[in-house]
């Protein structure tokens, strides 16, 4: 692993990693996050996980994929950006196209709708494996330009 654990972090990993025991799949399974700034581990629910760390869901938009597929499919920029206008008006298409160069600008530190529901699918995957393992999320610094990272700890 690429990341350090305190000593009180991973008694408190240990711990959550001891109450499981080959559980069922549900919401209320728990979800480690390191808040690297504050040096603070957090354990909160997968239900809890889309309020208290959003997902980026700005690519995601129907006009946006619809932008994308246009331009993978080799029409020019402008072209399919006028597609777009036409299918969606051009109110709805600007403000879909402003929401993904914000997201890109302020970042959402890479933490994506994608990302998100991979790491669910994980968690589905081992506990049908039954594999005891928490998802640990590692929080880029806030000022950065990093990625959140997540890692799986094994019982």
């Amino acid at each position: 692993m690429s990341f350090c654990l305190t000593s009180s972090h991973q008694k408190q990993t240990q711990l959550v990693l001891n109450e499981k025991n080959n559980e069922i799949w549900s919401f209320d399974l728990p979800v480690l996050i390191l808040d690297r700034c504050w040096l603070r581990l957090e354990k909160i629910t997968l239900l809890e996980l889309p309020t208290r760390l959003p997902p980026d869901l700005s690519h995601e938009a129907p006009e946006m994929l619809r932008y994308q597929k246009l331009i993978k499919e080799g029409k020019p920029l402008i072209l399919a950006a006028q597609q777009c206008w036409d299918e969606y008006g051009m109110e709805s298409f600007y403000l879909a196209l402003r929401n993904c160069w914000l997201k890109d600008d302020i970042g959402n530190h890479g933490w994506t709708y994608k990302k998100y529901i991979k790491l669910i699918k994980t968690y589905k995957n081992n506990i049908r494996k039954s594999l005891i393992t928490i998802p640990l999320i590692i929080l880029a610094y806030h000022d950065s330009r990093d990625n959140h990272k997540v890692f799986w700890i094994e019982k």
